[in-house]
């Protein structure tokens, strides 16, 4: 004897329902695109507008003055050892930050970065700051930070 299982609830649908049932909405699809473009649009611009700055770490030893350019500036000749691998970087947008072992720091840009690294992996660097400022900072070693304009983060991300 075979018993016919069927299921009570299960009912077979017409063609129409079947056809409705099968398909996505066009109004979700045509909504669901112009979305996804919209807000990648935006994520674009947000890159595109947001600047991006790279701060490179490290200890530096001041050596001497190296030339004076005006009565308020003058070129210190320092060797830079940096924490993390650097990268190649554009000298024009960089300043650097000298911290003192006492917390205080200065400000400078930076002039000249040698490619070369020494035994000890240090860079000879050319940086240029107020007179009276360096001073107390000559023949000692401190921690500094260069930072690195990159322009947009978009820029940075697309690599120009």
């Amino acid at each position: 004897m075979q018993k016919n299982h069927t299921d009570p609830h299960l009912e077979l649908r017409s063609e129409k329902v079947r056809r409705v049932v099968g398909q996505i909405p066009p109004v979700l699809v045509r909504y669901g695109t112009s979305i996804a473009v919209v807000a990648i649009a935006a994520m674009l611009a947000v890159a595109a507008l947001l600047p991006y700055k790279q701060v490179l770490r490290g200890t530096a030893t001041v050596h001497t003055v190296a030339d004076t350019l005006a009565s308020d500036i003058v070129l210190v000749d320092m060797r830079l050892r940096f924490d993390t691998p650097m990268a190649d970087i554009a000298r024009d947008a960089i300043t650097i930050t000298l911290t003192a072992v006492n917390g205080h720091s200065i400000h400078g840009a930076l002039r000249s970065l040698s490619p070369h690294i020494d035994t000890l992996g240090r860079q000879r660097v050319t940086a240029a700051f107020t007179p009276a400022d360096i001073s107390p900072m000559l023949h000692s070693q401190c921690a500094f930070a260069l930072t690195v304009e990159r322009g947009s983060l978009l820029r940075s991300l697309v690599g120009r």
